[in-house]
């Protein structure tokens, strides 16, 4: 067997059905006579409550996204970010045909920091309004959202998420933790856990890349994702009740509606220009700032140099008259006389004169 052939053989955990879909699956009662493989049906059926006169669960499906390290919480000024989006199962029990747009989920961002932090990550938060808090604040919401409420906790990945609900003691009645990156391999029949991004456009999720940046937003495109991962795994089966197509019918238009695309990229484009005004504005202001330094530090070497001359010349002439008077020669004397007092005495070259004049005549 060549080397071609030996890679053109599909990998083996290639669309791997995995426990984060059976319980997925297990939410919404999506199951549809399909093999759940080794999965315990006893123990999921134990996971949860089911909604009066339906077979889904009575439950709070809560996304939640983190940026920033949850050592942090142990930080004085600590700077993160905390999103979560939830969906609450009993809004799902009747679907009107009318249902509202963003009306179903519910998405939170709270940032833990300075002012200026939270100014430069709550400006792109496209589901409602970000709040400036406190741990102790945070906990305080989640504890009351999540009151007497079974939970399921989503995540993509989410090492870190799940690692800050524990640092920051947030006790949850929580069924069980669904994996999007793990969900969603047997749906899209992939072999790889793909990146929230790659796996938004294969769900054909509208989303604009720059808003996953911001963990309320990023909280609640992975819900958005659980939601649609659920529809395309159910939609495998061609044999589907009219109320399992209303079902997937409203968890798609849950998930594809209500995000403002148009919005956000007129947002970007204003903070792009006044981070462009900012930025020009900054360096006309060091260019003012250099050439004022510049024009400065020339005045004081005028200065110096002004006042270095002056000290020379007057050290020259203090030498000059020190020279002079350990001078015994007076021609020498003279010299100095005339160095030390620039102004010639009337009459003083005449009479010199005449004194060599007498001399030559005796």
């Amino acid at each position: 067997m060549d080397a071609d052939t030996i890679t053109a053989q599909p990998k083996s955990h290639k669309g791997l059905l995995r426990e984060e879909l059976i319980l997925l699956r297990h939410t919404f009662d999506l199951h549809l006579d399909r093999s759940r493989g080794d999965f315990n049906l006893a123990y999921a059926d134990r996971r949860g409550q089911n909604l009066p006169e339906s077979t889904i669960k009575d439950l709070l499906i809560i996304s939640v996204k983190t940026k920033g390290c949850p050592d942090q919480l142990t930080i004085e000024n600590g700077r993160y970010q905390v999103g979560l989006s939830v969906l609450d199962t009993r809004n799902l029990q009747s679907v009107p045909a009318d249902m509202q747009k963003g009306s179903i989920l519910q998405t939170y961002h709270f940032c833990v920091g300075l002012e200026r932090y939270f100014k430069k990550k709550s400006w792109n938060f496209c589901f409602g309004r970000s709040k400036h808090v406190t741990i102790e604040d945070i906990r305080r919401e989640i504890q009351k959202l999540v009151a007497k409420r079974n939970v399921v906790l989503v995540v993509h990945g989410g090492k870190d998420d799940l690692e800050f609900i524990k640092a920051a003691k947030i006790h949850l009645r929580q069924l069980y933790t669904v994996d999007t990156q793990n969900a969603a391999q047997n749906p899209l029949n992939l072999d790889y856990q793909c990146a929230v991004e790659r796996m938004l456009t294969l769900l054909g999720c509208p989303f604009d890349p720059e808003m996953l940046d911001n963990a309320g937003n990023n909280a609640s495109f992975t819900l958005r994702a659980l939601l649609l991962i659920a529809t395309v795994d159910a939609k495998n089966d061609t044999k589907l009740e009219p109320n399992v197509k209303a079902l997937l019918s409203a968890l798609e238009r849950i998930a594809t509606e209500g995000v403002p695309l148009e919005e956000f990229q007129r947002q970007v484009k204003a903070e792009l220009r006044r981070e462009h005004d900012s930025a020009q504005s900054r360096r006309e202001r060091k260019n003012i700032r250099i050439k004022e330094e510049k024009r400065a530090k020339q005045g004081r070497t005028a200065r110096q140099k002004a006042s270095s001359t002056i000290k020379n010349d007057d050290q020259d002439l203090i030498q000059a008259a020190s020279t002079c008077d350990h001078t015994p020669n007076k021609r020498n004397a003279k010299s100095c006389a005339n160095v030390t007092n620039k102004k010639e005495i009337p009459g003083e070259k005449h009479t010199e004169g005449i004194f060599k004049g007498s001399e030559i005549e005796h």
